[in-house]
């Protein structure tokens, strides 16, 4: 609540004598005649009985003029005038005038609340109270306009681990109050910076501070802060990208560069931060160069089909084979999946690139026919990120039909990531795929939470054994659990195939745990497919 008082010069020792609460507003309304006025003369210690002049009396005031402030029948609040001398009187002009004057105010203090809320929607973010990104971006090119110099500065950005599971898991209630605690946390430990909710879970903390030790610090009590306030489920996990800036470097590239920081933590399962370094900013770099240049490299032939083989255990003869590709960049440099599918994933290319290996698959198994060679089942990924499975099997069916391949030589590879949440929409999909004579195998078994749901119900021809299960570490804990995918997919009549083999060891025991097919370095690395044509087809 704003008090303002005006208070005679040569009488300050009547200053601060009125503090608004709501009782007292209580007595101000019991006391307004039906004009919205108080007006009492010569108040008087006989009076005293009466709560509302005995407040007055405890102010000293002598009489009192008062009007209610509103606009449009709004209660804005109340206007007082106090005479602190006996014998002196309030003239129908000083009504007249003041009347006056507590219109005009209403007005002025309902234009002033007005702009106050319209700035708070627009500045502020609703939940949390604090800014929002473009208030966040302005204050901070005001403020560094203000310095003298442009120093440097570090800046933060923070994410809650899994957030989503956590809204999903214990509802959105519980999810905005972990947001107003990390809200809270970068009050208490950002004071001296600005800081702001961009969206969902992402904050952005702006700091003078460029020393390290001292930003590792404050990550440390806001990631400190949140675990003791929310204490009723497991600790809350806090990640965070942080970039210490140059001097004059702007606010949007110093943000990339915390996202980027971010993003460079990959897969963990605690709090945690990482500090931009070379290293990302060289990924950055090598991105920016792969980007701007797939396009291209797609026209120009650039992605190279390779294959690896798939063998039978126990006599090593081809089962088949995965297509995989290579990136001969500018026709100079080989470059492995590693270092762009990530990106192509990001961008959405992903799914060009897919067409085109098909199509390559494709051109393969229609040069083999033409050379009168046996045609070999290829399997070939299915991008996570196919936004629309009918136009996805419509291309790939025009693109079969153009190289008069049949169906039943390839096999269609789909990854958990399409499926966790999807499952009626992928049943579909393998259903119509199956429908044209197509095989369809789940990839990565055992490495997600979900591959048992959808083993259930999904009609798979294969199962492709994650590497993490066919390693030669392979104790008696992994070998309970060989037997136990063993007999399940026994039961359910569905092939396996193990990935990864990389010694005699482990291709042993899969042999003897009673596994029929297997790919890895074991048998074969991934081949250019005239090198693989010759070594394997004769």
């Amino acid at each position: 609540m704003l008090t303002f008082e005006w208070v005679d010069s040569q009488h300050q020792e009547y200053r601060n004598y009125i503090h608004p609460t709501e009782s007292t507003r209580e007595l101000y309304l019991k006391n307004l005649d039906k004009t919205g006025m108080i007006k009492l003369m010569q108040i008087k210690e006989v009076q005293k009985s009466d709560p509302f002049v005995a407040m007055l009396l405890e102010q000293k005031t002598a009489s009192i003029l008062g009007f209610q402030l509103t606009f449009m029948d709004k209660e804005i609040g109340f206007i007082r005038f106090d005479m602190c001398t006996m014998n002196k009187f309030w003239q129908e002009s000083d009504v007249s005038a003041l009347m006056i004057i507590s219109k005009i105010l209403s007005i002025t203090i309902n234009k002033i609340n007005e702009d106050l809320a319209f700035e708070k929607k627009l500045c502020y973010d609703s939940l949390t109270g604090i800014y929002n990104f473009t208030k966040f971006r302005d204050e901070i090119s005001n403020y560094r306009l203000k310095l003298n110099k442009q120093t440097r500065y570090s800046l933060f950005v923070f994410n809650i681990l899994h957030f989503d599971n956590l809204n999903t898991s214990y509802g959105t209630e519980f999810g905005d109050k972990v947001l107003t605690v990390l809200a809270d946390a970068l009050r208490t430990f950002g004071k001296d910076g600005f800081y702001c909710r961009v969206t969902d879970d992402r904050f952005l903390l702006y700091q003078n501070n460029h020393i390290e030790s001292e930003l590792i610090r404050i990550f440390n009590q806001v990631d400190d802060y949140i675990s003791t306030r929310i204490t009723n489920i497991n600790k809350i996990k806090l990640l965070s990208g942080i970039y210490i800036a140059e001097e004059n470097e702007d606010l949007p590239s110093a943000v990339d560069k915390t996202n980027e920081a971010l993003k460079s933590i990959g897969i963990v399962d605690e709090s945690t931060y990482m500090i931009f370094n070379e290293e990302i900013n060289q990924q950055i770099q090598l991105d920016r160069t792969l980007q701007n240049h797939m396009y291209t490299a797609l026209y120009d032939d650039e992605f190279l089909l390779y294959l690896q083989p798939k063998v039978e255990i126990k006599s090593g003869r081809l089962y088949g084979a995965e297509a995989l590709t290579r990136w001969h960049f500018l026709h100079k440099k080989l470059l492995y999946p590693s270092t762009f599918l990530p990106l192509f994933e990001k961008l959405g290319f992903i799914n060009k690139l897919d067409f085109y290996i098909f199509e390559k698959v494709c051109q393969f198994l229609s040069q083999l026919k033409t050379e009168g060679k046996e045609p070999i089942c290829i399997s070939v990924n299915m991008a996570r990120y196919q936004a629309n499975y009918l136009k996805y099997v419509t291309t790939i069916e025009q693109i079969r039909k153009k190289y008069n391949v049949e169906a039943k030589y390839i096999e269609i590879e789909i990854t958990e990531g399409m499926y966790i949440n999807n499952l009626q929409k992928v049943a579909e999909l393998v259903s119509t795929l199956h429908a044209l004579s197509y095989r369809v195998s789940m990839d990565d078994f055992g490495s997600g939470y979900s591959n048992l749901a959808a083993l259930a119900q999904l009609n798979f021809d294969m199962i492709k054994l994650d590497k993490s299960l066919c390693e030669s570490k392979a104790g008696d804990k992994e070998k309970n659990i060989l037997t136990f995918i063993r007999d399940l997919t026994n039961n359910l009549n569905v092939n396996v195939l193990c990935e990864g083999v990389e010694s005699k060891q482990i291709a042993d025991l899969l042999d003897s745990l009673g596994y029929h097919l297997a790919q890895g370095f074991y048998y074969d690395q991934a081949l250019p497919i005239e090198e693989f044509k010759k070594k394997y087809l004769g």
